[in-house]
């Protein structure tokens, strides 16, 4: 027999605890578990701008004006197709890191 708890159907026919709120009767809510997954995904070796602004912290904009200003190395594919390799990005932050003074 399938009940109704506060609205909501009850798949097991029965009262359960409510494990987001720690008891009661059953609210069919689950609980939040904050996962960040742009940090357990791997970075490509080849990125598009979107990815890549994201892989130096930088907006979309930015990346797309260092490219037609060629102050970023990238590769072009085809007349549109860009991609950035994250090796030659990751040298070109390097090479732009000041070291502090005596």
């Amino acid at each position: 027999m399938q009940e109704i708890h506060e609205g909501r159907f009850c798949p097991h026919g029965r009262q359960r605890e409510d494990r987001a709120t720690g008891g009661g009767k059953w609210s069919g809510r689950v609980p939040s578990m904050n996962l960040n997954l742009s940090a357990m995904t791997p970075t490509p070796e080849r990125m598009n701008a979107a990815q890549a602004a994201e892989f130096l912290g930088i907006e979309e904009k930015t990346i797309r004006k260092y490219t037609s200003e060629r102050r970023i190395p990238f590769i072009r594919l085809s007349g549109r197709c860009v991609r950035y390799d994250r090796t030659a990005l990751s040298e070109w932050l390097l090479a732009r890191t000041v070291k502090p003074g005596k």
